[in-house]
């Protein structure tokens, strides 16, 4: 019985006080009733601060254990990047290279792979004829007769030259199918971009010029779908460009792609602290959180002789691994 009890239960104007009952006036029991009522709460309420305090230390061990075991995995020197669960990456750096597992994870790379792009030597005459002779007809005879090329270099070269001259002709619906041809050459770069990335981006410009908007949001889509599920590993600022023009396209109807990003700005921090004097500027190992538009991401860090292992979580995955395991570890120590 809590002391508020106990002199509730005497009679009313009365306490027992030492063993002696002494008359108390109304005003006095109210008050006294009030400041009672107080210290009890306050004493559970004390109570209560301390079961949580207990429940988050325990909280904080288990992350930190967790992160413990995650450096203890990356230092051993015969580690080597494995699948990563969803939202999270795996980062491999020597030298100037950074390898991710999945290969798909980031939004943008802070290392690019090189493709081969079309050579410039068997489309001289037609460029000839298309920029100083001014006869449109004749070179897109020449670029329909490149595009059977047994050479895939020479063929997305010529794809890429007949659409382009389609379109100064006003065919610009012509080109739309040229376009889609020279978008299943995946290996082949155009200008340091993809061709199948610059080929869907061009056909998505045409059918806004065209003005067919429905298919303008199919194309825009889907492209969107394939940049979100790491189809082409771009650099920073080629993303960015994409993602704005697909913004223009879609409108508020396109989603944010917050945890790719997120993912990508960590490695790239983390690569340009690693390539910063060989990684001086950062200790052996390590843990730290970075912030990105509102998305917070953890980069946990090895040490390794001459290369830097390291691991990248973004927010799902924190919420779906570290939260939950932090939430476990606290539940038994919760009361009512």
């Amino acid at each position: 019985m809590d002391t508020l009890s106990r002199w509730l239960g005497a009679p009313r104007g009365l306490l027992i006080l030492f063993g002696t009952v002494v008359a108390l006036p109304a005003a006095t029991l109210v008050f006294l009733g009030v400041r009672l009522l107080q210290q009890d709460r306050e004493l559970a309420h004390q109570r209560r601060a301390e079961v949580l305090e207990q429940a988050s230390g325990r909280a904080v061990r288990a992350l930190d254990d967790g992160l413990a075991a995650i450096q203890r995995r990356l230092s051993d020197p015969s580690w080597r990047p494995t699948e990563a669960p969803p939202g999270s990456v795996y980062v491999l750096m020597a030298g100037d290279q950074a390898r991710t597992v999945p290969s798909s994870a980031l939004a943008y790379y802070p290392v690019v792979p090189r493709m081969k792009e079309p050579p410039a030597a068997p489309f001289g005459e037609l460029e000839a004829v298309e920029f100083k002779a001014q006869d449109l007809p004749k070179a897109l005879e020449l670029s329909r007769r490149l595009a059977g090329s047994a050479d895939p270099l020479v063929r997305a070269g010529a794809l890429l030259r007949q659409a382009r001259i389609l379109r100064k002709m006003g065919r610009a619906a012509d080109a739309l199918p040229i376009y889609g041809t020279l978008a299943t050459f995946t290996t082949i770069s155009i200008n340091g971009s993809p061709a199948d990335l610059v080929a869907r981006k061009t056909r998505c410009l045409l059918l806004k010029e065209l003005t067919r908007a429905s298919e303008l949001r199919q194309e825009a889509a889907a492209l969107d779908a394939d940049l979100d599920a790491g189809r082409w590993q771009l650099d920073r600022m080629s993303y960015q460009y994409v993602s704005t023009q697909l913004n223009e396209w879609l409108g508020p109807a396109r989603q944010p792609h917050a945890d790719s990003e997120g993912l990508a700005a960590a490695v790239e921090w983390l690569y340009q602290q690693w390539t910063r004097g060989s990684g001086s500027e950062l200790s052996p190992n390590g843990a730290r959180s970075l912030t990105t538009d509102g998305t917070t991401v953890t980069v946990v860090w090895g040490s390794a002789e001459g290369r830097l292992p390291a691991f990248v979580g973004g927010h799902k995955y924190f919420e779906r691994e570290w939260l939950a395991k932090a939430r476990k570890a606290a539940e038994p120590g919760i009361t009512g």
